[in-house]
């Protein structure tokens, strides 16, 4: 199915119906707390997350405690913040992954497939 507007193509009416919305102005779904307004039901939803004291994703890293509303906003922070090029904590060290040891990323964490590959590297060949 392509739509006319902007020529591109969706494999379902769903698709397509959802895509529409982009091209609109209308925001009928609104934040009963903040006033802010969404095309779409589901992002309301996820504008929701943000007047929580707790988000649903937290940081696992030991003495974190930072959390987020999605997965890709965690998930960039702990790249920003606990990747395999900034493991060391405030004393310069190595912070231990969950066995102790200086072998994984700090409090267990599962990092991207480019962060792990340089964190394999690094670890291989030993920084700079």
């Amino acid at each position: 199915m392509k739509y006319s507007v902007c020529s591109k193509v969706f494999g379902n009416a769903s698709a397509l119906a959802k895509h529409k919305l982009t091209h609109s102005d209308e925001r009928k779904y609104v934040c009963g707390m903040c006033s802010k307004a969404f095309k779409r039901q589901d992002h309301l939803n996820g504008h929701m997350l943000t007047h929580r004291n707790k988000k649903p994703y937290e940081c696992k890293a030991e003495g974190c405690g930072k959390s987020y509303c999605d997965a890709r906003s965690l998930r960039r922070h702990t790249e920003n913040h606990h990747s395999a090029l900034g493991l060391a904590n405030s004393s310069g060290t190595a912070s231990p992954g969950p066995g102790g040891s200086n072998a994984g990323p700090p409090g267990g964490l599962s990092l991207s497939p480019a962060t792990a590959s340089v964190f394999v590297v690094e670890l291989y060949y030993g920084k700079g």
